[in-house]
């Protein structure tokens, strides 16, 4: 009976010990999904802050960002183009590139 009754008073502990550092874990759960969305939304302003720096010191030396987006989009769509043409004319070399560079990514992460 004495044993039992032990037995019972350790267990009551555990059970009590293990609610306690559920709670905790909950509670330091919750504490870091506020810092990341704080973090999240301090890196946002950063980065509007120096888009905007950015922007004005292009402007003020005389070049327009919009006009530089606009060129950048003409080159990129133009070299889609270039790159759905190969993938169209030669599969095969495609793959092959793309397997070679998948073969050196994996090296790479691997060391």
């Amino acid at each position: 009976m004495v044993q039992s009754a032990r037995t019972r008073k350790t267990l009551e502990t555990v059970e009590n010990a293990a609610d306690s550092a559920q709670e905790t874990i909950a509670s330091v759960a919750n504490d870091m999904r506020e810092n990341l969305s704080q973090v999240g939304a301090s890196v946002t302003r950063s980065a509007q802050d120096a888009i905007g720096s950015v922007s004005q010191r292009m402007k003020d030396a005389g070049v327009d960002p919009d006009v530089m987006a606009d060129a950048a989009k003409q080159k990129v769509s133009k070299l889609q183009e270039a790159i759905e043409d190969e993938l169209r004319e030669r599969p095969v070399r495609t793959l092959a590139i793309a397997a070679a560079v998948g073969l050196v990514v994996g090296l790479m992460t691997t060391r």
